[in-house]
Order: C-alpha cells, then structure tokens, then sequence
C-alpha cells in the first residue's frame, strides 16, 4: 500500500468505496490508518456489520464517512458509554441520540426488508 498515498494524490479522486469496512474497525492497523488518511469529497462504507462487540467499531468505520459526526473520542466515549470507576465500558447509554445523529449518514439494512 506504500505507493498508493502517491497516486491517490494524483488522481484526487471526489469518491471512496470501501467493502468490507469492517475491516477498519480495529484503528491501530496499518490498513485501516491508510484508508483514513485518504480524502475525498465522498465516501461510501459498506459493511454487513457496522457493531459487533463495541461501539468503538462504528466510531472507527464512521471515521472514514464522516470525522466530524460523532465528535472526537475522548467525548464519544463517555457520552455513549456506562463507565465504571477504571473507565470501564460496562453498558451503553444515549442509544437513541447516536441513532439520531448516524440516520443521516447510515442506511441500514436487514434480512427483513431486503426481497431476493
């Protein structure tokens, strides 16, 4: 992934795709920092699943949508998480409100709704 840096500054591209974004939920992978650092007027993450355990997964995906949607971690953290005395997650709260603010940016998808 070493050149790509270089010849997307070339092409500067207005649009990502990303499949799979699941993949960039882990933030600290090197693959995960390359996409982030790619700017684009738009992106498009897809991804069957956005929350798997934590919702630091979403923040990350989201990350790559849009940086600005959710805030900076050491605030979304605390808003949306029940933190015990070490800041350990150990529930979720302000589900309704990060709903809210994703239905803008997110268009989500089941088994339900979804015709072969």
């Amino acid at each position: 992934m070493g050149c790509v840096p270089a010849l997307w500054d070339e092409l500067r591209p207005d649009l990502l795709i990303v499949d799979e974004a699941q993949r960039l939920k882990n933030w600290r992978t090197k693959g995960a920092a390359a996409v982030k650092s790619l700017r684009t007027r738009y992106a498009f993450v897809l991804t069957g699943t956005p929350l798997e355990n934590r919702l630091e997964d979403l923040y990350s995906i989201m990350q790559v949508v849009d940086g600005h949607v959710l805030g900076p971690l050491w605030h979304f953290i605390p808003r949306y998480h029940v933190l015990d005395a070490r800041s350990t997650a150990v529930g979720f709260r302000n589900l309704a409100e990060l709903r809210r603010r994703l239905r803008h940016v997110m268009l989500r998808r089941d088994k339900r709704l979804v015709r072969d």
